[in-house]
């Protein structure tokens, strides 16, 4: 009431605050705005989600082991290389140690993330340049010391960073890493426990189009299911028995771990243009049966 007023003369007043149907509080909203990261940062391991991992570790490690070996089957050649790109040094790598058993241990390399990038940082970029430099020298050094063998087969590890990606690709982008390092055939192999990791099919799918390029280039993505857990394959490879190396592969799988496989596409590479290459004959809708359907299905 004003100095001096009655109770009589008073009046009520009821306030309105903007906002938007659906939206509970302002604070909620104020979170959503604006673009969200998709991959996980670096700092957000805790001891609850490293719990979690320790729980199923044993199953899940005895499940990537299964379909890795199982995708060698798409490395054409076993006198070549393989190189694997793992987490930090002191994380395991569930992705190595199958092939080392597969008695490859001269002919498998362990490539360990950086463990000092971070993009929030002022110096970023060149941290990742000289993550780059560390990564080429090594990768170097290991085809060097083979006897001319170079590098049949590349695999992601679950708990490889989206800057290793980036920096591997960077690498083979390069004409000279790529003609002293790769054959014409390599395959790259991804197995994730993330169906929501997109970068990584992304990034494989970048390989088939930019540096494989022709057919036969093939690229897929594999989904194996259980009712709590999915894992995925992404592999690229030139090989031209690939789809039914694939039907072999998932069905293997599947009797091995009991899960259910998913083939979420099949892509393949451009075809080989010849622009000298004559047609020995051309035809003519003159040259098929112009009848009618019906009259064809009557007689």
């Amino acid at each position: 009431l004003a100095v001096g007023s009655s109770s009589s003369s008073s009046s009520s007043y009821r306030i309105v605050s903007g906002g938007m149907f659906g939206v509970n509080a302002w604070k909620d909203d104020k979170l959503k705005r604006g673009p969200h990261r998709t991959i996980a940062c670096d700092g957000a391991d805790s001891s609850e989600s490293n719990a979690i991992i320790d729980e199923g570790a044993k199953t899940d490690k005895n499940v990537i082991e299964a379909i890795l070996e199982e995708s060698m089957e798409l490395v054409q050649d076993d006198d070549n290389l393989m190189i694997v790109l793992c987490g930090k040094e002191s994380e395991q790598c569930n992705s190595f140690s199958p092939l080392l058993q597969m008695g490859n241990e001269h002919k498998v390399q362990r490539i360990n993330s950086c463990p000092n990038i971070n993009e929030y940082e002022e110096n970023f970029a060149q941290s990742l340049h000289t993550c780059e430099k560390q990564v080429l020298e090594e990768i170097r050094n290991f085809v060097d010391g083979s006897n001319g063998n170079k590098i049949k087969a590349i695999i992601f590890d679950s708990l490889m960073p989206y800057q290793m990606g980036q920096i591997l690709f960077k690498i083979f982008s390069q004409l000279k890493n790529r003609f002293d390092l790769l054959p014409e055939d390599t395959a790259v192999i991804s197995v994730s426990q993330n169906e929501k990791e997109e970068w990584r099919s992304n990034f494989i799918n970048r390989f088939r189009k930019e540096i494989h390029v022709y057919e036969p280039t093939f690229k897929s993505d594999i989904l194996f299911k259980s009712a709590d857990t999915t894992y995925k394959l992404s592999i690229v490879s030139r090989n031209e028995k690939f789809v039914k190396n694939v039907r072999e592969l998932t069905s293997n799988i599947e009797k091995r771990t009991g899960l259910v496989s998913e083939v979420k596409d099949v892509l393949g590479g451009l075809f080989i243009y010849t622009p000298t290459y004559e047609f020995s004959k051309f035809y003519y809708p003159s040259d098929y049966d112009q009848t009618s359907p019906l009259e064809q299905w009557s007689s």
